[in-house]
C-alpha cells in the first residue's frame, strides 16, 4: 500500500526575500530530508509582479564529501518572473516548473516518472488569479 508522504505549508508575511531563502535553507539542511522541495512566493502589488523560486537540496560538485561535509546544498533550482500580463520569464531558461517524483512521493519505481509539470499557462492562470485576489 502507497503512504502518502507530509506535506508541510509554511505561509506568512516577510519583509524580504532573503528571510525567506534563509528558512528554505534551514527546511532542507536540517528536515532529515523530509523536506525535499520548496517553493517561495513573492508577490509585488504595484505594479503588479509575481516572483516564484523552487529550492531544493542538489550535488556540490565544488566541495569534496567528507563526513562533517554533506554532499548536497540547498540551491534554487528554478525561477519564474510573471508580469501583469501574464508573461512568464526565467532567468535559468525554461518557463515550465517541474517538481520531480522522488520530491512529492517517497518511494520511485523504475523507471522513474516523469516530473509534475506546470507550463506557463498554468503559472499564468495562476499570477493572474492572485492578481483578481489583489483587486
Amino acid at each position: 500500500m502507497l503512504e502518502w508522504p507530509s506535506v508541510m505549508i509554511e505561509v506568512g508575511y516577510a519583509g524580504r526575500m532573503d528571510f525567506l531563502r534563509l528558512n528554505v535553507e534551514w527546511w532542507l539542511i536540517n528536515s532529515k530530508d523530509k523536506t525535499r522541495f520548496v517553493i517561495i512566493i513573492e508577490l509585488k502589488k504595484d505594479p503588479f509582479a509575481l516572483h516564484i523560486e523552487c529550492w531544493m537540496m542538489i550535488a556540490d560538485s565544488g566541495r569534496r564529501q567528507t563526513r562533517q561535509t554533506p554532499a548536497l546544498i540547498p540551491r534554487c533550482v528554478q525561477d519564474f518572473d510573471i508580469d501583469e500580463a501574464g508573461e512568464v520569464t526565467s532567468i535559468m531558461g525554461s518557463t515550465e516548473l517541474k517538481i520531480p517524483y522522488h520530491c512529492i512521493f517517497d518511494e520511485v519505481p523504475k523507471p522513474s516518472p516523469p516530473p509534475a509539470t506546470f507550463g506557463s499557462c498554468e503559472l499564468t492562470t495562476f499570477a493572474l488569479w492572485m492578481i483578481e485576489g489583489l483587486e
